[in-house]
């Protein structure tokens, strides 16, 4: 049998969570690149290949897989996930093993967990707290989001790529990286410059909200907070229609729980500041009260809160 498999996510958070169980078990682990909106069925393939009873231990991390709980309540899975929506649920889980915490990353969360038997270097604990910076969208340190942009330029499975360039922890971009860095600074300006905008305003526990969204298939918590900033949004909502999923972000102002706040427009999960899902019916009868970023929009006065508008 052998030792450990991974199952992560195909993001920074995933790919630095795949990094932290390598360093533990001292090797490259065989592992799967996957998405959020993939997992369930991917999964469930795999383990009806036999592959699940090849492991002792297979790791799901920065994913909720409680949707399909019958398949991945085994005795040889660890479930290690930050997501907040997952956190409330974990009591579903009767025989995996979880670690299942409120945490700015599961990437932090990971560290946290394990760092009493890791023995990593200051440039892997740096990769660690660029991950954290980022997924929490703090963006303290500008090099978060420069990673970022470097992962989601790689081809194929981005994890193992990601794993080859950075497995010995950051130690700065190299000319090829800072190429793909300049070239998305370049993408990003030209579609700041050409983006349709769209805006309405919702009461939402008693309090009007400032909605702006627009079409985008990358760069997604760029846009989303470059719209928020610009045209005084509240939520910001990013609409993918290649995915046919919707990202949606806040103003640092705003404590709405969007992780709440996306199975109201659509169906999905994620965090209290960011959150993702489909796009359903729910979102196509939000979209409705859209209008152009440029028009003039009554806003709902407190004294009048249409039924229609309320969320």
């Amino acid at each position: 049998m052998k030792e450990a498999f991974v199952w992560c996510d195909c993001d920074l958070d995933g790919a630095v969570s795949y990094c932290l169980l390598c360093w533990y078990f001292g090797k490259k682990l065989p592992h799967k690149t996957t998405t959020v909106s993939n997992f369930d069925n991917e999964f469930t393939t795999w383990k009806a290949q036999g592959n699940l009873e090849k492991y002792e231990k297979v790791f799901i991390v920065d994913i909720n897989p409680s949707k399909v709980v019958d398949a991945v309540d085994k005795d040889n899975i660890i479930i290690i996930d930050h997501h907040t929506d997952h956190v409330d649920n974990k009591g579903i889980y009767k025989k995996a093993t979880t670690v299942l915490e409120r945490c700015t990353s599961c990437a932090k969360l990971m560290y946290e967990t394990l760092k009493k038997k890791l023995d990593i270097t200051e440039s892997q604990k740096l990769l660690v707290l660029l991950a954290d910076d980022y997924d929490s969208y703090t963006l303290a340190v500008p090099q978060s989001y420069m990673l970022n942009v470097v992962l989601w330029s790689m081809q194929g499975d981005r994890v193992a790529k990601f794993y080859e360039n950075f497995n010995s922890g950051f130690n700065g971009f190299d000319n090829f990286q800072k190429n793909i860095l300049l070239h998305n600074e370049k993408k990003l300006n030209r579609m700041k410059r050409e983006l349709q905008v769209y805006k309405t305003f919702l009461v939402i526990n008693g309090k009007e909200v400032r909605f702006v969204s627009c079409v985008a298939d990358s760069c997604i918590n760029e846009l989303a907070h470059y719209i928020i900033e610009k045209y005084k949004g509240d939520i910001g909502i990013i609409v993918n229609l290649k995915t046919q999923r919707l990202s949606i972000r806040r103003s640092k102002q705003c404590s709405i729980d969007l992780s709440a706040l996306i199975n109201k427009i659509g169906t999905g999960g994620g965090h209290e500041y960011a959150a993702g899902g489909e796009i359903n019916e729910k979102f196509l009868t939000f979209s409705k009260l859209l209008i152009p970023a440029n028009e003039q929009v009554s806003t709902v006065s407190k004294k009048s809160k249409p039924k229609d508008r309320d969320v």
